[in-house]
C-alpha cells in the first residue's frame, strides 16, 4: 500500500481558488467601506460648514442690522448698516464685508430668506445632500 505524503495537485488548485475568491470578496468590501466613510465624512464636513454659515449669518443680523436688502430673495442678502453682504456664486456661500465673525465659504444648493411679518427673517440654505437648514431671527428691534 502507498503512503500519501502530499496533496495532489487538484487539491492544491481548488485551495487556491477558495482563498482567491474569499481575498476578493473581502477586500472589495473593505474597499466599499474605506469608500463609504469617505463619503460620509464630506457630507458631514459640508452639514457642519453650512450649520456654522446659518451661525455666522445670525450673528451679523443680531449685531444691528438696519434692513436686509433685497426683503425677499434667493442667492443674495445684504445687511445694510453693516456693509455685510451673503451671495450664493455657483455653488459656493461667499460673505463679503468686514465682520470679526469667522466664516467659511460654504457648497450648497440653494441660499434663500424672506422677511415675515415686519419682525422675522427667515433663512434657509439647502446643502448639497438635500438636506435643509432654516432659522428664523427676530428683527423687531431693528428700525425700518
Amino acid at each position: 500500500m502507498k503512503k500519501n505524503k502530499g496533496f495532489t495537485l487538484l487539491e492544491l488548485i481548488v485551495t487556491l481558488s477558495i482563498v482567491v475568491m474569499v481575498t476578493a470578496a473581502a477586500g472589495s468590501a473593505l474597499f466599499s467601506a474605506f469608500q463609504s466613510y469617505s463619503v460620509n465624512l464630506k457630507i458631514q464636513d459640508d452639514q457642519y460648514n453650512a450649520r456654522l454659515a446659518l451661525l455666522a449669518m445670525t450673528r451679523d443680523v443680531h449685531r444691528g442690522v438696519l434692513h436686509v436688502e433685497p426683503p425677499d430673495g434667493s442667492g443674495k442678502m445684504e445687511l445694510v448698516g453693516l456693509g455685510i453682504e451673503y451671495e450664493l456664486v455657483g455653488d459656493r456661500l461667499k460673505r463679503r464685508g468686514d465682520s470679526p465673525v469667522s466664516f467659511v465659504e460654504v457648497e450648497l444648493k440653494s441660499f434663500s430668506h424672506e422677511t415675515v411679518d415686519d419682525r422675522w427673517l427667515k433663512i434657509e440654505i439647502e446643502c448639497m445632500d438635500g438636506l435643509v437648514l432654516q432659522t428664523k431671527i427676530s428683527i423687531s428691534r431693528i428700525p425700518q
